[in-house]
């Protein structure tokens, strides 16, 4: 298998080399494809390499995108400031290491911001979350039917092995913006039988991302599908899909709910908690690692340390001298709170509020910009939902999201003053004393 995964690398890197920018197409599927190979090739090996180098000739592709704009000038002054902070750590190779996956996954913002702005470019970079879906499936099942991959963290309590196949819960997020974005990739397809095959192994995906019993990977698809029940224009097609997947799902049941109901209660059983009660978070070291640390920085008691936390490790919480002396830390929260102080985690707090600010101020009701909005508010809010749960260092699905939501968010954008533009409202609209043309929008 591993010797596999080197000619699907090369392939890769031929097409970036010939296609270039082109390849943003397939970076969803890439990355999912680069997550599955850690299966066989271990942390630092070949594979992590050859991913960060792939990112930055990437990059290096779209280097004229990356530029100031009031939606993305925080998200340099964020990565400016822990970058700094990396390079200061005692422990510089562990927090350079994961400050470049902070760094390669955020940059994907202005690259979609300005890269994708035409109906046809973001029609076809959503449609590349298609084969993200299905071969995230082949690569589930390959753990299911051929005993593949990874084992599953809340295994049985005997002592026997689940196979859950190559992707493993972290890499299922990916395939989770997918499933969350059907509604927006669904009427975009024109045959109804490749629409009824998506739905089918989306349900059948799901179920799966079920099975691996945790809640962040559950929870990512259903806020895309909420934020679409709660703001598309309702139609018949919708509500029959949403039918017909839930009919899937109960028809389906006698397959999976013996080991679901199982491995539920293994879970609560080695982690001494309920699933999905109400009051689960007080159990949790995630919830309790963050009321001790901001309970530690209100006191205040050392000012500059709390503020840009100096004599902290950026993104290396728990080493000293290059060997692991504690529990790292899971919430995206405390890693930004302790790795780059008070300052940092505002900045990347920020980040998020002024996304919000501009998605709502462009919002319009409109067929098209409708769509951006809710592509936008469904990333966002996922975005929010994993920065209290944990992902920062997720590249995969951090940069899929990021570039995604610059994608959306500039697209809602540009139709919404193109729509001003049009109906002479936008000349009425003076911006510094002069009047804007529809070119100098950008």
């Amino acid at each position: 298998m591993i010797e596999l995964f080197y000619v699907v690398f090369i392939v890769f890197l031929i097409y970036l080399l010939e296609r270039n920018k082109d390849f943003i197409y397939v970076f969803p599927m890439f990355q999912v494809v680069v997550d599955a190979s850690f299966s066989y090739f271990p942390v630092l090996s070949f594979a992590t390499f050859y991913r960060a180098a792939m990112l930055i000739i990437f990059v290096l592709y779209f280097i004229k995108y990356i530029r100031p704009a009031p939606i993305a000038n925080n998200i340099y002054a964020f990565l400016i400031l822990s970058g700094i902070l990396a390079v200061g750590s005692q422990e510089l190779l562990y927090s350079l290491k994961a400050y470049s996956q902070v760094f390669l996954s955020m940059i994907m913002f202005p690259i979609g911001l300005y890269f994708i702005n035409t109906d046809k470019k973001y029609d076809k970079l959503i449609n590349s979350l298609v084969p993200v879906i299905y071969i995230s499936l082949a690569f589930i099942l390959m753990g299911y039917l051929f005993h593949a991959g990874k084992s599953l963290e809340y295994s049985s309590i005997e002592g026997e092995e689940d196979i859950i196949g190559l992707l493993g819960s972290g890499g299922l997020y990916s395939a989770g913006i997918g499933l969350g974005l059907l509604p927006i990739i669904l009427p975009q397809m024109t045959n109804r039988w490749k629409k009824r095959a998506l739905i089918i192994a989306a349900v059948i995906q799901y179920i799966f991302i079920l099975l691996n019993v945790r809640r962040t990977a559950i929870i990512i698809p259903l806020i895309g599908i909420l934020v679409a029940i709660l703001y598309m224009k309702r139609n018949p097609k919708l509500i029959i899909g949403l039918v017909s997947a839930i009919l899937l799902f109960i028809i389906l049941l006698p397959f999976y709910e013996g080991i679901l109901i199982q491995r539920i209660g293994i879970r609560e059983q080695q982690r001494q908690n309920k699933f999905l009660t109400s009051d689960f978070y007080k159990q949790e070291a995630r919830y309790k690692e963050n009321i001790s640390l901001f309970g530690e920085y209100l006191e205040f008691a050392h000012p500059l340390n709390d503020l840009l936390a100096l004599n902290n490790n950026a993104f290396a919480e728990n080493i000293k001298n290059s060997k692991s002396v504690s529990r790292m830390y899971h919430t995206d929260t405390a890693k930004l709170l302790y790795g780059t102080g008070i300052v940092g985690l505002l900045l990347y707090l920020l980040i998020i509020l002024k996304a919000f600010e501009v998605i709502f101020k462009y919002r319009r009701k409109g067929a098209k910009n409708n769509k951006y909005f809710i592509t936008s508010l469904s990333l966002l809010l996922i975005i929010l939902f994993v920065t209290f749960n944990g992902s920062i260092t997720l590249i995969a699905f951090r940069s899929i999201l990021f570039l995604i939501l610059g994608a959306s968010t500039g697209m809602q954008r540009r139709t919404y003053i193109k729509y001003l533009y049009l109906t002479k409202i936008y000349k009425e609209n003076k911006i510094n004393g002069r009047i804007l043309s529809f070119q100098e929008q950008f």
